[in-house]
């Protein structure tokens, strides 16, 4: 049976996520976390690639630790996979404004981030649908947070969503990349036709389902 574990980041309490199917499993918007470092040096536990949902920084703090422990792939979108490699798209460079704009949501930060780049080592630009130990897995665009964002759909019924989508506040748009109207016309028509009961994973904050999702219910920008 599938497991989901959540570890959270140092970084603007960011969400990483590992997705778990026996011994196999993939890892979502990597970050250090001593738990998660014994999972992953198990020798029972394989991780086939890690997922990005977009480029920033907080989602993307865990890949040099990762890559000197495990030889998996960095899965993201092609827009994702150029951002990452310039400090400035990734928002390394600007940590402290990522910070600000958190902390005026609530998120207590006081660490410290020197500016990095980093590497994907595959990447799309449609949308794809896989099968993955007997799970559908579907990674969809989603523009408007950032160029690179995406949504990966799990069984139809789990919804990883990074910074796309959160239970009660706007979708932040105005960072470099990101785009309202490319989130109103692309991204947000696709999530309104998922089932209410998805339940959603998001890049920060807690668990949710679909249906109690504020835009969910149809209210406006």
């Amino acid at each position: 049976m599938m497991k989901i574990e959540r570890f959270i980041s140092q970084y603007l309490s960011s969400n990483c996520y590992l997705v778990i199917e026996d011994a196999h499993s993939f890892l979502i918007d990597p970050c250090y976390n001593d738990e998660l470092e014994l999972i992953l040096k198990s020798k029972n536990m394989i991780l086939d690639f890690i997922l990005l949902t977009h480029e920033h920084a907080d989602h993307i703090s865990g890949i040099p630790w990762l890559k000197s422990i495990k030889a998996s792939p960095i899965v993201c979108s092609d827009k994702c996979a150029a951002n990452i490699e310039n400090d400035r798209m990734n928002y390394s460079r600007y940590y402290n404004v990522l910070k600000v704009f958190m902390q005026s949501l609530g998120v207590d930060d006081s660490v410290t981030m020197a500016p990095f780049i980093c590497h994907a080592d595959k990447t799309f630009s449609k949308d794809i649908r896989f099968n993955w130990h007997g799970h559908e897995i579907f990674f969809k665009n989603t523009p408007g947070h950032s160029e690179g964002s995406i949504c990966c759909l799990v069984d139809q019924i789990y919804l990883f969503g990074g910074d796309t989508l959160f239970q009660s506040m706007e979708t932040a748009t105005r960072f470099k990349g990101g785009s309202k109207d490319a989130f109103q016309k692309i991204s947000l028509p696709w999530l309104q036709n998922l089932s209410s009961s998805t339940m959603v994973f998001p890049g920060h904050f807690e668990t949710f389902y679909l249906k109690d999702w504020i835009k969910y219910k149809g209210e406006k920008s």
